[in-house]
């Protein structure tokens, strides 16, 4: 069974121990305000949205960025801000963030073009 044996190769070897793990209870997780810079992150997140400034999502091609990327965007949309966002191509841009996208996004206040 592939699940079985992904769950034994990440270290939980025994039934409790993975039904535990596969059925956490969300006040289990982690609480990101404990991120260092959680705190600033929010609060300049907050006077984007207030002062109706564009804010630019650099996300990632994996299937988690991806899901970040539009849970944020429907996030800030439904607090009332206006975001895009940015994948960068796997190939052509490769991993991390380019500071060339950033700077091309600060400059025009637009989504940056692929």
């Amino acid at each position: 069974m592939p699940a079985a044996q992904v769950l034994w190769n990440r270290g939980y070897r025994d039934p409790e121990a993975a039904l535990s793990f596969l059925h956490a209870p969300l006040d289990g997780l982690y609480d990101p305000a404990r991120m260092l810079g959680m705190d600033r992150a929010a609060e300049r997140l907050h006077q984007a949205i207030a002062k109706s400034e564009p804010i630019l999502l650099y996300g990632d091609y994996d299937v988690d960025g991806t899901s970040s990327v539009v849970i944020l965007k429907k996030a800030i949309e439904i607090a009332g801000g206006t975001a895009s966002f940015h994948v960068p191509h796997r190939l052509r841009e490769g991993y991390g963030m380019r500071s060339e996208i950033v700077d091309e996004a600060a400059a025009t206040g637009d989504r940056p073009r692929n």
